[in-house]
């Protein structure tokens, strides 16, 4: 492997050093059948290595080395597969290897090999649902990232945002490892403004493990029927459905459905998500849940609401904290909660 002159002389002598053990890498990936351009390969090194070894190196030298051979590792396994490809790769992983890790490459190489795989799949899976909140995603881990105290810590962090950056069907295991998280980290990702006791961030986590919309201002002035969520649209238009959806119940559940497909709706404060499901019996909500009428009065426990753009509706469901309504004449399910004002 040779190196190029906009290299550092840090990555310089690093690639030298261990020219024999790279360049091995490289051609046994070839050797396997991985279709990786020599010149581009470079010009991934430089862009995408480079950086963070040179970050690594400023802060802590003695990781430099086992920074840069995991990197190039999992570089090379990206690379073969087209996510560095300038055309038709993947845009959400470039930006996580030029943009992310320089910024917290100190923490990266606490533990690279780990840190580096368990993030690049992140983003992979993560982009499979919605580039827009993968970015998002992206876009938190560089801000609060560097806040890090350990590699462990990263990737609980990279957990948590997952649900925070509009992931919402990784809210039950979001907030099964809130604990090993610092409550300013807490308070940055769930948007809590100003500073507030740990025993407050605290209390609300555990009330968003049972409702939703759950946030600090619930716990004043007066209760009324609000609308939090609108989810799904036509799929011409980048949404879902080939057909105005209408919602079920199964298992305690809200379902969507356009006639075709079949959809767990997982919905809170951060966003929401459509999970493909097979058929599934449906069931309807109790005759205390809430409810919206013909001419689109709802009507919530002692609460009333009036929605006439919501009349006649298609469909109604309520799983206990969130009351779902569809209508004939739109793409959209619109979600409902108890709200203070």
């Amino acid at each position: 492997m040779s190196e190029k002159a906009a290299l550092s002389p840090i990555v310089k002598a690093l690639l030298a050093e261990l020219r024999e053990r790279l360049n091995a890498k490289y051609r046994q990936r070839v050797a396997l059948g991985a279709k990786i351009d020599g010149p581009s390969w470079l010009r991934y090194v430089e862009q995408y290595i480079a950086p963070v070894v040179e970050v690594v190196h400023a802060s802590n030298p003695d990781r430099s080395k086992e920074t840069l051979l995991a990197l190039y590792d999992v570089g090379l396994d990206l690379s073969a597969l087209g996510h560095f490809n300038e055309v038709g790769g993947s845009l959400r992983v470039i930006e996580l290897w030029r943009d992310a890790f320089p910024a917290i490459a100190p923490i990266v190489s606490l533990n690279p090999r780990m840190v580096i795989g368990s993030l690049s799949n992140a983003v992979l899976y993560l982009n499979q649902w919605s580039s827009n909140k993968t970015e998002s995603w992206l876009n938190m881990l560089q801000r609060l990232g560097p806040a890090c105290q350990s590699a462990d810590q990263l990737l609980n962090l990279g957990k948590f945002l997952g649900w925070t950056s509009g992931f919402a069907h990784m809210r039950q295991a979001a907030l099964k490892i809130a604990d090993a998280l610092p409550a300013e980290l807490l308070c940055s990702t769930l948007a809590i403004p100003g500073k507030v006791a740990e025993s407050t961030v605290r209390d609300l986590i555990q009330e968003l493990a049972t409702n939703p919309w759950a946030n600090l201002s619930d716990r004043s002035g007066t209760p009324t029927i609000t609308e939090v969520r609108r989810c799904g649209n036509f799929r011409g238009l980048d949404g879902e459905f080939l057909r105005p959806p209408k919602s079920y119940l199964s298992d305690g559940r809200i379902h969507i459905t356009d006639g075709h497909q079949r959809w767990q709706l997982h919905a809170d404060r951060f966003g929401y998500t459509l999970y493909r499901v097979d058929n599934q019996d449906t069931s309807s909500t109790s005759k205390n849940s809430p409810s919206i009428a013909s001419d689109g009065s709802i009507r919530w426990d002692t609460l009333k609401s009036y929605r006439p753009d919501l009349s006649q509706s298609s469909s109604q469901s309520f799983d206990g904290t969130t009351l779902a309504v569809t209508i004939p004449t739109s793409y959209h399910v619109f979600l409902f909660a108890r709200q203070a004002s």
